[in-house]
């Protein structure tokens, strides 16, 4: 029988590896099983007051190694926000990022918050990458439009790639659609219009 061998991190292709130099910081947790976020926690003995109306720099202690084809994005926690008035600025984490992970807050209150070693600070999610080709159509007498490919094959049909731009630009796009361009609470204006 041939003896197993054992596979180092760096083999294995369908799971995050968290590395961590002290072995007192948390590693990112779900606190349900069908929860799509990671709490994220405060490096061990951090100690970080962010003064109303700023920003600070808040440490994790971990490294992430993410595999091909995946990434990390660092969002905020609603508790967090309503409760504390802190913000998380949103990042990405790449998989070929290898340095530690740092998260950005902004305290959007009025009085200065301390953020302690191991508190919950931010959520992390696990998404797939995407990397559609990109081409440019054809200048359209509506728009000008920049299309992504998700197709493997991108060089072989511009001409009618620029064909379909057009088309759409000059067909579809003028119709617009009930939300059009609103955006910024244009749905909570909505059921406003319609509970009145």
């Amino acid at each position: 029988m041939a003896p197993k061998t054992r596979k180092n991190a760096s083999s294995i292709t369908n799971v995050v590896v968290f590395e961590t130099r002290n072995p007192d910081n948390k590693p990112p947790q779900r606190q349900f099983p069908n929860d799509a976020g990671y709490d994220l926690y405060a490096e061990h003995g951090t100690c970080i007051t962010v003064r109303a109306q700023s920003y600070s720099r808040i440490p994790t202690g971990l490294r992430m190694k993410f595999p091909s084809g995946w990434f990390g994005q660092i969002v905020g926690r609603s508790g967090m926000m309503n409760r504390d008035k802190l913000m998380v600025i949103t990042g990405t984490v790449d998989s070929g990022y290898t340095g530690r992970v740092d998260v950005m807050v902004m305290n959007m209150g009025d009085k200065s918050i301390t953020i302690s070693g191991e508190m919950r600070i931010a959520q992390l999610l696990v998404l797939p990458v995407y990397r559609p080709g990109v081409f440019k159509g054809k200048a359209c007498p509506k728009m000008s439009l920049v299309g992504f490919k998700v197709s493997a094959e991108s060089d072989d049909d511009d001409e009618m790639t620029d064909r379909y731009l057009t088309e759409m630009a000059t067909t579809y796009m003028p119709i617009g659609s009930a939300r059009g361009a609103r955006g910024f609470g244009s749905t909570d204006e909505i059921h406003h219009n319609v509970a009145n």
